[in-house]
């Protein structure tokens, strides 16, 4: 979840692919216009800021830059990304305090040996993810959305006439997601490779 929240609020990430994808062009803002409604974007889904309300000049017109189905979908998106970052700030918690406990009844030892199989475990789960939304993203960002969105289709917006999914296509999103992926597998596979050194010079395992 650390991952998620450093990689979607990344703001050297955003300028790489707006660049890169040639947004403002393509959406016909200035580039200035299109920092605006980003930090108004982000700051929204921060909890930072109570509305979505930015004013942008596109194809030479004055005008909202999110309509009402948009805004209406970004108050799910905060609603996830909040309760997302509470769980994890839960699970902080719930994990010093898990490692206290297991330390003192099962020993170092135990601690060390859940803590391979629940990496190789984690790898594993990260792996297969990846392998599905390389194969096919379309369906793994569609199967995402029907999960994490299961009351409402508001996540389905027109790239014709919806700033938002101009501003984020899908390209944005694989590389997002695969940003986040590789971030997830490279932590695990070092944090394994740490424990298992560790491993071998407290307790002497091959």
């Amino acid at each position: 979840m650390s991952a998620v929240d450093f990689w979607c609020f990344n703001n050297s990430f955003y300028a790489k692919e707006y660049k890169q994808l040639k947004t403002a062009e393509s959406i016909g803002m200035s580039e200035e216009d299109l920092n605006k409604a980003t930090d108004v974007l982000l700051s929204y889904l921060k909890d930072r800021d109570n509305t979505l309300d930015v004013e942008a000049n596109i194809n030479g017109v004055n005008r909202q830059v999110f309509n009402q189905r948009e805004s209406d979908h970004m108050i799910d998106v905060r609603n996830l990304y909040l309760g997302a970052m509470a769980i994890r700030n839960i699970s902080i918690v719930i994990t010093v305090i898990s490692l206290i406990v297991l330390i003192i009844r099962k020993g170092i030892n135990h601690l060390y040996n859940g803590f391979l199989k629940a990496l190789g475990l984690y790898g594993l789960f990260f792996l297969v993810l990846g392998t599905f939304a390389l194969i096919d993203f379309n369906s793994f960002w569609t199967a995402f959305h029907h999960v994490f969105f299961p009351m409402n289709d508001l996540w389905l917006l027109d790239p014709r006439t919806d700033i938002l999914i101009m501003m984020v296509p899908e390209k944005f999103f694989f590389d997002l997601v695969f940003s986040i992926i590789i971030t997830i597998i490279s932590i695990l596979l070092i944090t394994w490779i740490v424990l298992k050194e560790l491993d071998k010079r407290i307790f002497n395992h091959a």
